[in-house]
């Protein structure tokens, strides 16, 4: 094996372990009905049209009047 060999695999390892990282944050967001176009924080990121945000608006509301 020659040295760019293993940098090549060093560098396919961390492609992977990022994907996986991205693919939890996404299960994450779905399973607790959450968009990820919509941005963090409940600042909705997306146009008039995204049916996410006004999700995410109505939970934040709730949990304010609570």
């Amino acid at each position: 094996m020659t040295t760019g060999d293993i940098a090549t695999w060093v560098i396919f390892a961390i492609i992977v372990v990022l994907f996986c990282f991205g693919l939890r944050r996404v299960y994450r967001n779905f399973s607790s009905g959450k968009c990820d176009s919509c941005g963090t924080g409940g600042s909705c990121g997306c146009s008039s049209g995204c049916h996410c945000c006004d999700s995410m608006d109505k939970k934040t509301d709730t949990k304010k009047n609570a």
